[in-house]
């Protein structure tokens, strides 16, 4: 079992986060939208959902690639709900990717004696 495939629905994609690059991608994509979550929010609960709906799936898309959300999603996504479920998805699975990484690393780190 391939455990660098992410699966949600109709969506699977290869994301190696033992791939340096996969994880400047990664980190640029939440460092990006971090920022766009943290600017002026709307008074207007629609408008506040729809901002944060596009944010999480531009974040999708540059994480696992351009069209991702709509293939895990359905074209018309709207869903607040779903978008996060998505997105709470995708992130447990970069942590557990994340600490199986870091084990990997623990073997080949010098031991220091402080």
């Amino acid at each position: 079992m391939d455990n660098k495939i992410f699966k949600y629905n109709a969506l699977e994609v290869h994301l190696d986060t033992s791939d340096y690059l996969v994880m400047e991608r990664i980190q640029t994509a939440k460092d990006t939208h971090l920022e766009r979550i943290a600017q002026p929010k709307s008074d207007n609960n629609v408008l506040e959902f729809k901002r944060i709906v596009i944010i999480l799936t531009d974040f999708i898309d540059a994480v696992c690639g351009e069209g991702s959300s709509k293939k895990a999603l359905g074209a018309s996504i709207t869903s607040l709900d779903e978008v996060t479920a998505l997105t709470d998805a995708l992130n447990k699975f970069i942590i557990e990717q994340g600490d199986r990484r870091s084990e990997i690393m623990k073997k080949y780190s010098p031991k220091r004696n402080v």
